[in-house]
């Protein structure tokens, strides 16, 4: 469904494509952690309506993932945004502003309508929202003695690791076999779990798997959709490894955010 057909339809039917406000207050994206594990990210297609239970703050179904929703809005360049992330898709898209040709169509593209309480609440057909963002070419190169400063934040630490346990829970996957690591690492133990393709012979490749912001207010990794843990990877033969990174899942220690302090 293109951005002008679902337009029409909502004219149609006497209401409107959301603005990028309204939408996103309905969504409720601060609310990733309990919205996306019980939402529609699971790579097999679109669901009906009501099969997933991710629900918004407002009490609004499948805002997350299923399909990516239209706006009004315009994103510049021609583009209007379409919000939510689909069932194809990471689960970070939720949070994520996208923008599409307004003529484009995808299995993934769908919309809602919005009816407003009063007739000042929809935004005027002209306005553009432009997402703020940082222009490298500005900023000001740092000394070579501060630079080295930074540079050093990303020096081996040198720490030795003791060899990996035996002890792991292994179970199928469709194209691999997952495994559940406990990671010794100084005084702390890591959880990590490894994808090993079926069909090829080690030494494999290894992809180190980094996830999304969203995981930091998780608290269980076992709601993490198969998708995230890149699928396409382990069909190409290569192996993942995905650790339990400090701050996020089961290892979760306060931390609030992803914005650097």
């Amino acid at each position: 469904m293109s951005w002008y057909e679902a337009a029409a339809y909502a004219e149609f039917a006497g209401k409107s494509l959301p603005t990028i406000y309204h939408w996103t207050t309905a969504a409720s994206p601060w609310a990733s952690a309990s919205i996306i594990p019980a939402s529609n990210f699971a790579g097999q297609g679109p669901a009906r309506v009501g099969s997933y239970h991710g629900m918004s703050w407002f009490g609004a179904y499948d805002m997350a993932g299923n399909v990516k929703e239209w706006y009004w809005n315009e994103a510049g360049s021609g583009k209007r945004y379409i919000m939510g992330g689909g069932w194809d898709e990471p689960v970070y898209m939720f949070n994520n502003a996208d923008a599409r040709s307004p003529f484009g169509r995808s299995a993934n593209f769908g919309f809602r309508c919005a009816k407003y309480a009063s007739e000042g609440a929809p935004a005027k057909p002209a306005d553009a929202v432009t997402p703020p963002a940082r222009d490298f070419n500005r900023d000001k190169p740092v000394s070579d003695a501060l630079f080295r400063v930074y540079k050093s934040l990303y020096s081996y630490d040198g720490l030795r690791y003791r060899p990996l346990s035996n002890r792991s829970t292994k179970r199928m996957t469709g194209n691999g076999r997952k495994s559940r690591l406990p990671l010794p690492m100084g005084n702390e133990r890591v959880i990590a779990y490894l994808f090993l393709p079926k069909k090829s012979q080690p030494p494999f490749q290894t992809v180190l798997r980094l996830p999304g912001s969203e995981t930091i207010d998780m608290r269980s990794s076992a709601t993490l959709p198969e998708i995230e843990l890149s699928d396409f990877v382990i069909k190409s033969g290569r192996a993942v490894m995905f650790p339990l990174y400090k701050g996020t899942f089961e290892r979760g220690d306060g931390l609030k955010s992803d914005v650097a302090n």
